[in-house]
């Protein structure tokens, strides 16, 4: 057999081989070696407050903030009320 130093398989595969499982015993088991940890370094490019969200795309700001979408829907309507009872020079994006 083996001695006990000789074993460095986890301890939840001896529970299971000593609770009668039809298991190899621990140690007739492969083990399984994980793969290197990948390097650090491409995430410092990243920095300190991590990667900036905002991509501008005039397209999208005007689908989602124009005239017309506010328009579309009783919310919106009500914002282009209030930016004109407000006074704003521009009420929407276009």
């Amino acid at each position: 057999m083996h001695s006990a130093g000789q074993c460095t398989k986890p301890a939840a595969l001896t529970a299971a081989h000593a609770a009668g499982v039809d298991a190899p015993a621990p140690c007739e088991m492969p083990y399984l070696e994980l793969p290197p940890l990948p390097s650090l370094e491409p995430l410092a490019a990243k920095g300190k407050k991590g990667w900036r969200t905002y991509q501008p795309n005039v397209l999208k700001r005007k689908r989602t903030h124009g005239f017309l979408h506010r328009m579309s829907t009783r919310a919106g309507r009500n914002t282009l009320s209030r930016r004109r009872r407000k006074g704003r020079w521009q009420i929407a994006v276009t």
